[in-house]
């Protein structure tokens, strides 16, 4: 498969275009929530691996209970409010903590 031809995850949301937002998030227990905007082809960087060593001190490692994600916020039109789509790599489950950032950085939109 060439560079120009390659497939996203199943579970990438399937918001696109210029007018949407990306963001990516980390969580686990001691550390909790983190978000942050991506830019770039692909799911964006800056990629989970250097945004939440970072911010955690360390690698991030779902052997340890890190959760990881991307979410996307297509915005408010006319017709509707903003819209919110969250989801866990690997098949998981957003966590509460996640779902919660998400809701009081964006006030009114819908979630899926």
């Amino acid at each position: 498969m060439s560079p120009d031809n390659w497939d996203l995850p199943l579970d990438e949301p399937p918001a696109s275009g210029n007018d949407v937002e990306r963001l990516k998030w980390g969580w686990n227990e001691l550390d909790g929530a983190s978000a942050w905007k991506v830019s770039g082809p692909g799911d964006g960087r800056p990629y989970h691996e250097e945004q939440l060593e970072q911010a955690w001190g360390r690698k991030p490692d779902p052997a340890l209970g890190d959760v990881f994600g991307i979410a996307t916020i297509t915005p408010e039109a006319e017709d509707r409010h903003a819209l919110v789509s969250i989801s866990a790599y690997f098949g998981g489950q957003v966590p509460t903590a996640i779902l919660r950032w998400f809701k009081d950085a964006y006030p009114g939109a819908e979630f899926r």
